[in-house]
């Protein structure tokens, strides 16, 4: 868990942030093959609150369901457009779509990067949009971003060695 920062980093942030890096983890490994296969029913998520879509979201990150995930993100981000953590896991969710849908990975971009000008001290949407960019192909762009990733956090070495994979 990452430690409270005293200046008013909600125990909410904590576990998105959380629900966030335990997500990241999902995009480099294997989903189960019946969460990639399903597709969102439409709902009604306008009586939910914002805390029960946060907490349902993480739960399909964390199952690998990025269809529901990004259903449940949408409405979040909607309602909190300026929340740098909710605007990073929806391009999270999007990034973990991107094998089956070729617009997912722009989403995801797209997503990183409203969340870094929301927030713009968060490292994760800096370092995964680098790794969206990456993906891509495109280097200049995910040098970029990882070259942000080190600067926000400069002792860890995952930025670092990004980076230089970009420039390689």
């Amino acid at each position: 868990m990452l430690p409270a920062r005293s200046s008013g980093f909600a125990p909410r942030h904590i576990a998105q942030a959380t629900a966030l890096l335990g997500a990241a983890l999902l995009v480099f490994g294997a989903a189960p093959a019946d969460a990639r296969k399903r597709e969102p029913t439409p709902i009604d998520l306008s009586s939910e609150s914002a805390d029960a879509l946060a907490s349902q979201a993480g739960a399909a990150l964390q199952s690998g369901d990025s269809p529901r995930a990004i259903s449940l993100l949408s409405e979040l981000v909607a309602r909190q457009p300026r929340n740098g953590s909710n605007q990073a896991l929806l391009a999270l969710a999007w990034q973990m779509r991107g094998d089956k849908d070729a617009q997912a990975m722009d989403m995801a971009q797209a997503g990183y990067d409203l969340a870094a000008r929301a927030e713009p001290g968060q490292y994760w949407p800096a370092a995964m949009a680098g790794r969206v960019a990456f993906d891509q192909g495109k280097y200049d762009q995910a040098m970029d971003h990882f070259a942000r990733a080190t600067l926000l956090r400069p002792s860890d070495g995952r930025a670092v060695a990004s980076l230089a994979a970009a420039l390689a």
